[in-house]
C-alpha cells in the first residue's frame, strides 16, 4: 500500500527486488523508451544514479 509521502520506485536497479525498466519493457513487449515517454508529465521525476 502506497500512502501520500511514500517513495514509489517505478524502475529500479533490480538490486532491491524492484523491476528494471528493461524487465518492464520485456513483459510488455516493447522498449524502455516507449514506456518512459508515455509517463504522464504531471508525475514528478527524480533521477538517481
Amino acid at each position: 500500500l502506497v500512502r501520500p509521502g511514500d517513495t514509489a520506485v517505478l524502475f529500479g536497479s533490480g538490486a532491491g527486488g524492484e523491476l528494471t525498466l528493461q524487465e518492464w519493457a520485456d513483459a510488455l513487449g516493447t522498449i524502455g523508451e516507449e514506456i518512459v515517454t508515455r509517463l504522464n508529465p504531471r508525475i514528478p521525476r527524480r533521477f538517481v544514479e
